[in-house]
């Protein structure tokens, strides 16, 4: 039977969400052809509707609500929420957008040094009416931190998002209309009281300050985290490795958290023998708190509204369903903040939980002796796993372009452990200062799941990448399959379902093989974006980056993005060639993003690289990276290919002289930076580039104003990339190498070399 047989309600919600969902993700012109579509529809539901067609009725009303979904969604999003558009008539001689308006400081994003970025509540913006939103304002130069509840008076130009980029979506989940630029520091015209959201976040903090105290950092940053969503004290190894292995919702505060809080809570008001009726009004109550506590983030705000309505139902004598509720939740959520559109964790959390409904139409009879029971218990957790994942199977192929393979046995076992993590944690809190075994108990629990984490993250090839058009066209097929499956009538649903599920498992085999396949060939990619410059290095199986820019924390994300786009989900090894100040929370921010095994440092020549080193490798530690310090003229091996670090030469600021030799398959290929083909090192140079069939002349972080003459003619050199160093090439050299068919490419953003 289809989901949304007798429930015409979840089914008008339903279209409604698709067609507001869907317009607003769409261009310009398949805007215009929708909404024309949403009109011709409205009219022959119309024509329908007086001809009197049998379901006219629920037709009109479907076509009726899509139509308006669209024009709410053009009025939102177009008209009001898009900040830059709404002020585009003022702009500076740079032809960006200012602003000026008054604000309440809402939240600090990041202060230090003069450099800061706060969240605000704009009071009024260019003196225009409806101009409340809430924006990022960054500031440079303020001489002291502004703190919640500062009223503040500020100048400043719009910073335009990026389309598509990740970052960019995650703002706008949060109802971030903007991103703006302080153009000079903000006046504090009034200190006020901090908002109620900052206050609740101090709550927080405070919770997760005693949780610390109590079971220590590792023990009290998870039972944190899994009871009220504070994850800043939790290591970055574990959310990278519980994200390999399939199991990132188990930290992300969601609706299997709530409803583990409502049973205890339930079962604790059955041992006090109140009656039913005061405990669905007192768990009303208990719920609207906890969804203000944990800052109402949409995956618990979902779960809430459909526990809320069971109550509601149950004290007015009615049964509850939970596809309508599960609808109606979602109604809610976006009639009240229409940008959770954008929150990837609304829809994974409704896709899961839809999945775990319908999973239970196929959980077989209560009946039979212990070894029944727990072959049920076996089937319908495999059920729930395969549909949650099922249903959000697109969504983590779009959004992440990589998956886990270990997803269906790792789901349900890391949920379990994580209700009795919780409950025990619970017991901790509040006896544990009586009872300290219970404390030594929650250590001894959090030591075992990070070990079983690592252990299972560790395994070679079990997280893979999805970003092939093969796995694309397989996604959409088993997405649309899925979708009959869910929305029609079918005779045969286990059979049906029974192909679902080899069809998803023939899915990711593909997505492995293909994976493997990336890896097994031996290729060096050279990219280079600005002053950000990378080699990458791939043999028999394994991958290596080399980095040869100056390492700024921002930079982690455009790297783990770029080995993402290579079908990279994981690394064997990191390669530097130069120390940075920043490189300690550079490796922080990318460890979170992307698994690396080890990293090759090259041996450091001063103090300040020494200091630099041991902070690295404390953060390497954390991760469970091996740091391996490297020599001069020392080889390292990656497959077939063998790397040497010929020269380097420090400059300061992360920049350098660098000279490196990588050769496989019959190539050999030279790496300079800026600056060596002048002064002492000319000779090593030019021995390099003579023992070498493509040269590649690389900036390394440093531009120079003079111009450096490469004069030289080597019979051997058969490719030249000329990538940001001011190289010039006489003619007659230039000459010899065109007679050669020696190909020169200037400033390519990204070359392979096979």
């Amino acid at each position: 039977m289809s989901i949304f047989e007798k429930r015409p309600l979840a089914f008008l919600i339903a279209g409604t969400a698709a067609g507001f969902l869907i317009f607003t993700g769409a261009g310009s012109i398949l805007r215009v052809l929708l909404a024309l579509f949403a009109f011709s529809l409205l009219v022959f539901s119309i024509v329908r509707f007086a001809k009197h067609k049998p379901n006219s009725r629920i037709m009109l009303i479907m076509s009726a609500f899509v139509l308006l979904s669209f024009l709410v969604s053009h009025l939102y999003f177009d008209m009001w929420f898009d900040f830059e558009k709404r002020f585009s008539e003022s702009t500076d001689d740079a032809g960006n957008v200012e602003v000026s308006g008054v604000g309440i400081v809402t939240e600090e994003i990041y202060f230090s040094d003069g450099y800061g970025i706060y969240e605000i509540g704009t009071q009024s913006v260019n003196g225009a009416p409806l101009t409340k939103y809430r924006v990022y304002l960054t500031i440079n130069g303020a001489s002291s931190n502004f703190t919640p509840g500062d009223r503040i008076s500020f100048e400043a130009t719009v910073d335009p998002y990026n389309s598509g980029d990740q970052l960019s979506t995650y703002s706008k989940a949060k109802g971030i209309s903007a991103n703006l630029l302080a153009t000079g520091v903000p006046t504090i015209t009034e200190h006020g009281d901090p908002p109620l959201e900052h206050r609740l976040s101090v709550l927080r903090t405070s919770f997760t300050s005693y949780c610390t105290g109590l079971l220590g950092d590792d023990a009290g940053g998870l039972v944190s985290a899994l009871l009220v969503g504070d994850k800043e004290l939790l290591p970055g190894n574990i959310l990278t490795d519980f994200r390999r292995i399939g199991v990132s919702h188990v930290l992300a505060l969601s609706g299997m958290h709530l409803a583990i809080i409502t049973a205890a809570l339930e079962k604790l008001m059955t041992f006090l023998r109140i009656n039913k009726k005061a405990r669905s009004a007192i768990m009303i109550v208990c719920i609207i708190g906890y969804m203000a506590i944990v800052g109402f983030p949409s995956s618990v705000v979902r779960a809430g509204i459909m526990l809320i309505i069971a109550d509601l139902l149950f004290l007015a004598g009615a049964l509850p369903d939970r596809i309508t509720s599960l609808f109606v939740a979602l109604a809610v959520i976006i009639v009240v903040k229409p940008f959770a559109i954008y929150d990837i964790a609304l829809w994974l959390s409704f896709g899961a939980t839809l999945g775990i409904i319908v999973a239970a139409g196929f959980t077989p009879e209560r009946r039979g002796g212990i070894g029944t029971r727990i072959l049920r218990f076996i089937v319908t957790s495999l059920s729930a796993t395969f549909f949650a994942v099922a249903l959000t199977f697109a969504i983590i192929c779009v959004t992440f372009e990589a998956i886990s393979l270990a997803t269906p046995f790792t789901s349900p076992l890391f949920s379990l452990v994580a209700e009795i993590y919780m409950y025990l944690g619970g017991l901790a809190l509040i006896f544990g200062k009586i009872i300290p075994p219970l404390v030594w108990l929650m250590q001894w629990l959090y030591s075992g799941i990070f070990k079983c984490a690592a252990l299972i993250s560790g395994i070679p090839g079990i997280y893979v990448s999805c970003d092939f058009a093969a796995v694309s066209i397989l996604c959409f097929v088993f997405t649309t399959a899925l979708i009959i499956f869910l929305v029609c009538r079918i005779k045969h649903r286990k059979i049906y379902a029974t192909a679902l599920s080899l069809f998803l498992v023939m899915t990711l085999v593909v997505s492995a093989v293909l994976t493997r396949s990336v890896h097994l060939r031996s290729s060096v990619i050279y990219d280079r974006s600005g002053s950000e410059e990378r080699i990458t290095l791939m043999s028999s199986g394994e991958t290596m980056v080399i980095d040869l820019s100056p390492r700024r924390k921002s930079q982690a994300y455009s790297t783990a993005n770029i080995l993402s786009g290579e079908r990279i989900p994981d690394l064997d090894s990191y390669f530097l060639t130069t120390y940075g100040a920043a490189l300690p929370d550079y490796f922080d921010t990318l460890f979170r993003q992307i698994k690396v095994r080890y990293v090759y440092l090259p041996l450091p020549e001063n103090e300040n690289e020494e200091d630099i080193l041991l902070k690295t490798s404390e953060v390497c530690l954390r991760y469970g990276t091996d740091v391996t310090l490297y020599q001069q003229d020392e080889a390292l091996t990656l497959g077939d290919i063998e790397l040497k670090s010929l020269y380097r030469s420090s400059l300061g600021d992360g920049a350098e002289r660098t000279i490196l030799s990588f050769s496989y398959s019959g190539h050999s290929v030279t790496y300079l930076s800026s600056g060596v083909l002048d002064g002492e090192i000319t000779e090593k140079a030019t021995d390099a580039i003579s023992s070498s069939d493509t040269v590649i002349f690389g900036c390394h972080g440093k531009s120079y104003s003079d111009i450096v003459r490469f004069a030289g003619t080597y019979p051997g050199v058969r490719r030249i990339i000329l990538s940001g160093n001011r190289v010039e090439i006489p003619d007659e050299v230039l000459v010899y190498y065109e007679n050669r068919d020696t190909a020169i490419e200037i400033l390519p953003k990204k070359v392979v070399i096979n």
